[in-house]
């Protein structure tokens, strides 16, 4: 069995935190921070621009509620909601206008057939 450098009699630093139990971490610090992984001295997140970016770059899956393509798709609801418009005023007045041929058929072919 082989035996650990660290525990309760090791002379090195430790990590700063505090345990749930309210006693010290065990753990040795990161090189460079005072807190172990576990308690915070891992990375924190980028800071620059570029970093951030890159980060929002790497969590885009599949960019459908975007904000480019929600208005993109409310532009194209509006236009084709126009369209039904214009295709129902054209339809009303086919109507109007097929009512006007039939009536002028029915009467030529009335006078014709009498």
């Amino acid at each position: 069995m082989t035996q650990s450098n660290f525990g309760p009699k090791w002379q090195g630093q430790r990590c700063e935190a505090k345990t749930r139990k309210g006693t010290a971490c065990q753990k040795p610090p990161l090189r460079g921070k005072t807190r172990c992984r576990l308690h915070g001295g891992l990375s924190t997140g980028p800071k620059t621009p570029e970093g951030k970016a890159r980060i929002a770059a790497a969590h885009w899956k599949h960019g459908r509620r975007s904000k480019a393509f929600t208005e993109a798709r409310k532009q194209i609801w509006a236009e084709l909601r126009a369209i039904e418009a214009r295709m129902r005023a054209d339809a009303s007045q086919l109507t109007s206008h097929l009512k006007l041929v039939i009536v002028v058929s029915s009467a030529i072919s009335a006078s014709v057939n009498s």
